[in-house]
């Protein structure tokens, strides 16, 4: 992780030291995770109780970016979607279910024309419904993710996740971010 810890803890005093509190979720942490293909772990939460295949009545388009749901009057029809630069329709017979992530969601429902209908008429929208809280107050737990994997044998002390060297690393006088 080289420079990023100390850099963000020379810039900010937002350190989270524990998110699994209800006491504060804003600032930056490490999170700790252990991927692995071992047998060891019990993963069936994660990944395997939910297969889609098993399911008539689900299909599942890998790295396809939903671009806007399709309406006819009020109600959802399908959606439209890219898929290796391919403009692509995809119909339903029920429902959809949006789950596009805190800025994702309300981006492709204000593309659909759900949203605040001045906002939409701005960018010549069709409006399906006049919602204006759609993109506004978002507060949500919002985060960027710097992922890095260590060889299966290697020795990482635990201590090196925390702060210290970074607390280490920015008391000494051998580094560009010493003040």
């Amino acid at each position: 992780m080289g420079l990023f810890i100390p850099y963000l803890t020379f810039q900010t005093s937002s350190y989270n030291a524990d998110y699994n509190t209800s006491d504060n979720q804003y600032g930056y942490t490490l999170f700790l995770f252990n991927i692995t293909n071992s047998s060891n772990l019990i993963r069936e939460t994660t990944y395997s109780t939910y297969q889609p295949q098993q399911y008539q009545n689900v299909t599942v388009i890998s790295k396809a970016f939903v671009t806007r749901i399709l309406f006819e009057g009020a109600s959802s029809v399908g959606v439209e979607y890219i898929k290796e630069g391919q403009q692509n329709l995809a119909y339903v017979q029920n429902e959809i279910i949006l789950s596009a992530g805190a800025i994702s969601s309300p981006k492709i429902l204000m593309l659909s024309g759900i949203g605040d209908e001045n906002e939409l008429r701005k960018f010549d929208i069709p409006v399906v419904a006049n919602v204006p809280e759609v993109g506004k107050n978002l507060y949500d737990d919002l985060f960027v993710s710097v992922g890095f994997s260590i060889p299966e044998n290697s020795y990482v002390p635990f201590y090196s996740y925390s702060l210290a060297p970074a607390v280490i690393f920015g008391s000494t006088k051998n580094n560009p971010l010493y003040c």
